[in-house]
């Protein structure tokens, strides 16, 4: 990896997204051979689970930030840089805002800035992306994109063609300690050994677009009668949105439809292991996580056709992406899925291990970064 630098990772908060899943993995591998730094601006609660998969040889502080805009942190960040004194500063999502006024004072060090989704959703102020710009061109921060998706995104947004496209990476991810009482808890919701198992893993949120996955799901189950469970695992604080999907849980179960709301879960692996399918339904994306993950365990993923979710599956199966967004074209999907026979399935599903293992391993971002990072 080159010589030893000392590198400050920068993101809001360690909930369990895609961006801060890989945020932790790609602190993680580098720690193996620099000095690494995360600042996160909000203190770590309840909803913080990937704090816990940080390295010791991490150090992780907090701005103990409040809700909505708070001007101290710029004072609390420029501290923090200044005591650390990296060689790199490297922001995830929004937190990049803060950096902006602080970037006049510390010229010598090396700024990078991932864009994690959408460049409009991330920054939906006109007139914060016209200061992200002037950084942008003048090469003073480097941005990321992490698909062909965001790419065009990004270009659309700041009219600039300077970024780099590095994909997302994982750690491969193991079973961990709780596997065999994982497996015993999905064997509970089936029937018997042959019920295909569909997971959905993602933030509940509406653009996660849940709501339409468990109609799809449903009218599926009513189609066909075919003997399968949907799991469906994710957290945040839309208590609202959560309350709506259990109450279309809970009617959907009294005309036989098996779905499972499990909230979040710190053993999400354990959970693609014992799948069939791994299920998305989002309005748009970057580059999941949680569908590298799906690759990497043999899950086979289905889709609707959202940003970089898209450039994965095409590389699989281009059917296995519904043509769009609606609760029909979705339940067509979840049909053609089920008549794969099983010397086709098992084709795709180690097809999908190959692809994360020559693509989208931690290993191949990180090296990405680096040759940025020197």
């Amino acid at each position: 990896m080159g010589e030893d630098m000392k590198i400050l990772q920068v993101i809001p908060n360690l909930n369990a997204g895609g961006g801060e899943r890989f945020t932790v993995d790609l602190c993680n591998e580098l720690s193996r051979e620099h000095e690494v730094h995360l600042i996160t601006f909000y203190d770590t609660d309840g909803y913080d689970l990937l704090a816990g998969f940080l390295n010791d040889s991490v150090k992780l502080q907090t701005l103990h930030k409040k809700r909505g805009f708070d001007y101290k942190i710029i004072f609390r960040l420029y501290a923090q840089i200044k005591k650390i004194h990296p060689d790199v500063i490297h922001t995830h999502l929004r937190c990049i805002n803060y950096l902006l006024p602080l970037i006049p004072l510390f010229k010598v060090i090396k700024i990078i800035h991932t864009i994690h989704s959408d460049a409009f959703r991330e920054c939906e102020n006109i007139y914060i992306r016209k200061i992200r710009n002037l950084f942008f061109k003048r090469g003073i921060i480097i941005p990321v994109t992490v698909s062909k998706e965001s790419s065009i995104k990004y270009y659309e947004a700041y009219r600039n063609k300077k970024c780099y496209l590095i994909h997302n990476g994982r750690s491969y991810p193991d079973k961990s300690e709780k596997y065999n009482k994982t497996k015993s808890e999905i064997e509970n919701y089936k029937l018997n050994n042959s019920t295909k198992v569909f997971i959905n893993v993602a933030r509940i949120s509406d653009e996660k677009n849940q709501t339409m996955l468990i109609d799809a799901f449903s009218q599926y189950i009513n189609d066909t009668q075919s003997d399968a469970i949907l799991l469906i695992i994710g957290g945040g604080k839309n208590e609202s949105l959560k309350n709506k999907i259990k109450d279309k849980i809970a009617f959907s179960s009294k005309r036989g439809v098996r779905i499972f709301y499990l909230n979040e879960k710190s053993n999400v692996t354990d959970y693609l292991y014992t799948s069939n399918f791994f299920c998305l339904t989002s309005l748009y994306e970057g580059m999941p996580i949680s569908l590298i993950e799906a690759l990497a365990v043999g899950c086979i993923p289905i889709s609707t056709p959202a940003g970089g979710v898209s450039e994965i599956i095409s590389e699989l199966n281009k059917s296995f992406l519904s043509s769009d967004y609606t609760r029909d074209s979705y339940v067509k999907l979840l049909k053609k899925v089920t008549e794969l026979n099983e010397n086709e399935y098992n084709k795709y599903k180690y097809e999908a291990i190959s692809m994360f293992r020559s693509e989208y391993t931690i290993n191949k971002s990180v090296n990405k970064y680096i040759n940025i990072y020197e």
